[in-house]
């Protein structure tokens, strides 16, 4: 009806019409209206069938999701039998290594380390590896005179004693790690007056990046150069998938 007036205010208005009701065109509307009531009931219904679709669907999902939670809790709980009866096994060999070959011991422990996968489990052999590693410790610091190899076995047991502890804590959910752990780090570092600064001096000189990696322990034929991470692991597949992937990653996790 408006013509050209709705794109140009200055184009007068010449289009206009004006349509004036009559019978035939009352009787049309009605019927129009008519047929607008039930074509709005049929959308209504339509709408209403959707949603029952929809809800039935969602609480298909949600039983089937609850299936899937299920039967991953039974995988753990079954996994975590069996970490239990594997580290009864592990202290058995343990108990047959002379208590001063330290090294020896935590050879042994960081040999099954990879195969656990429960935080339960890993938890469990990780308090058996630091406490060889305590004494481990204790005894170079009872030396007066260290030998060149002897420094060189402590400065990696310093680190390896470090990423054993961090790795507790975070698997005990430590809020406070430096209070906690006080004790420990200041085994670690010989020094009983030990504060935040030190603390982290110590960190950035000594451990700096030579934190050991926990690797999965899966050799993987697209990156024969090394063995990769889960993570790594997970990305590669993406990629094969042809599937976009964004990683959230510290610097120099690699």
């Amino acid at each position: 009806m408006y013509g050209k007036s709705l794109t140009s205010r200055d184009v007068r208005d010449s289009q206009l019409q004006i349509v004036l009701p009559t019978a035939s065109t009352s009787a049309q509307t009605n019927e129009e209206t008519v047929m607008d009531r039930k074509d709005s009931a049929s959308t209504s219904v339509d709408k209403k069938k959707e949603k029952s679709k929809s809800q039935s669907k969602k609480v298909h999902q949600t039983k089937a999701e609850k299936i899937i939670e299920e039967n991953k809790q039974r995988k753990m709980g079954k996994r975590v039998v069996e970490e239990s009866r594997q580290i009864a096994d592990i202290d058995d060999l343990l108990r047959k290594i002379p208590f001063d070959n330290y090294s020896r011991s935590i050879d042994v422990i960081d040999g099954y380390l990879p195969k656990f996968e429960t935080s339960t489990g890993r938890l469990e052999l990780l308090k058996r590896k630091f406490r060889f590693q305590r004494e481990y410790l204790q005894f170079f610091k009872k030396k007066s005179v260290l030998t060149s190899e002897e420094k060189s076995k402590l400065d990696l047991l310093q680190i390896s004693y470090f990423s054993t502890m961090t790795e507790m804590a975070h698997l005990e959910n430590v809020a406070d790690a430096f209070n906690e752990k006080r004790d420990y780090m200041k085994e670690l570092i010989d020094d009983s007056s030990l504060d935040q600064e030190k603390w982290y001096r110590f960190q950035l000189e000594k451990i700096n990046s030579r934190l050991p990696r926990r690797e999965q322990g899966i050799p993987d034929g697209r990156v024969p150069d090394f063995i990769p991470d889960k993570w790594q692991v997970e990305f590669l597949n993406a990629v094969d998938k042809r599937q976009s992937i964004i990683i959230v990653a510290p610097t120099a996790s690699g």
